[in-house]
């Protein structure tokens, strides 16, 4: 009978297990082109921790070991020193009317690290237009994520559990701290969120103006307003009925396209996939195959492109959406 066990197990893997069936239907539609842009010599051996994208014309900025490396279109590359350490970078910009027939373009660039966020305008990096403080909470900040609107700077703080809003009309609450999204509460259909360790994402949908997050103890992804009231949630399946993310904890990134489709990262097996805005399963970008075992330090989407700053911090990789 022991035997008989044995040999099945063997054939017929257990349904809730990693499945190496499951990991290759990797599209053919995507086409990787790395780029290392000398990384290494900017930021050292620690590398870079955090990406962003501007989103008027793909310039990339990078930030760790207290520099923010800018790479434009022919890859120039301009080191310049920030006072912090940054965790976590976020490009938004918005349009607006002084007149009729003018229109003006408001950019905005967030650097943040652990205990604070600072505010520049892109085009003149020399000072901080704004400096907010990240609450700390007892056992400190771990500020993991950001990301804006034309209104608001998102930050996922995963040692508090939260994702803080700041800016807008109320930068700040009476007690001096900004806005709490996420926290446990059954009027605003708040689950709360379950965070063992540093992976927690967040993505703003341009479509619909949400704050997507991922809750990866629970393995989904929730969607909030500006006034954290969970507006949806989802927890995909694979094939088989099971979770489509794999592990305890899971997705460990997340990033929004312009019309709503969301990219994600699991750690573990380490994998790239695409959902629609509903959270549909469209396709798997990157197997374990192709991305390795070490989980990438962030992600971030432009144009039909999805940016990956490698393990090491010291490469960034594209993919490319081939159009048919």
């Amino acid at each position: 009978m022991r035997i008989f066990t044995f040999l099945c197990l063997l054939l017929f893997p257990l349904a809730s297990g990693s499945s190496s069936v499951a990991f290759a239907q990797a599209s053919a539609k995507w086409v990787k082109n790395p780029e290392n842009y000398d990384l290494l010599r900017q930021f050292g051996e620690r590398g870079a921790t955090a990406l962003a994208v501007g989103k008027d014309d793909g310039t990339l900025y990078l930030a760790g070991s207290g520099k923010l490396v800018i790479i434009q279109k022919e890859k120039k590359m301009t080191p310049l020193q920030i006072p912090i350490k940054a965790t976590a970078l976020a490009f938004c910009e918005d349009f607006y009317s002084e007149d009729a027939d003018d229109n003006v373009i408001l950019r905005r660039l967030y650097i943040v690290g652990n205990e604070q966020a600072l505010v520049y305008d892109p085009e003149e990096l020399s000072k901080p237009l704004a400096t907010w403080k990240i609450p700390q909470g007892e056992k400190g900040a771990v500020v993991t994520s950001a990301t804006c609107d034309d209104t608001y700077l998102y930050v996922a703080d995963a040692a508090n559990k939260v994702v803080w809003r700041f800016g807008g009309d109320e930068a700040t609450k009476t007690d001096g701290k900004p806005f709490a999204i996420g926290l446990p509460d059954k009027k605003k259909n708040a689950l709360g969120f379950i965070i063992t360790n540093q992976w927690f994402d967040i993505a703003v949908d341009p479509t619909s103006g949400l704050v997507c997050a991922v809750n990866p103890r629970r393995l989904m992804i929730e969607k909030f307003t500006s006034e954290g009231y969970c507006e949806a949630s989802f927890k995909p399946k694979d094939a088989r009925g099971g979770n489509y993310f794999f592990g305890c904890c899971n997705p460990a990134h997340l990033a929004a396209f312009d019309d709503g489709r969301l990219a994600t990262l699991e750690k573990g097996e380490v994998r790239m996939s695409l959902f629609s805005k509903k959270g549909e399963f469209l396709e798997v970008v990157a197997s374990p195959k192709e991305l390795g075992k070490k989980i990438p330090r962030d992600i971030a989407c432009y144009k039909g492109k999805i940016y990956v700053l490698e393990a090491e911090g010291n490469s960034v990789s594209v993919r490319e959406q081939i159009k048919p």
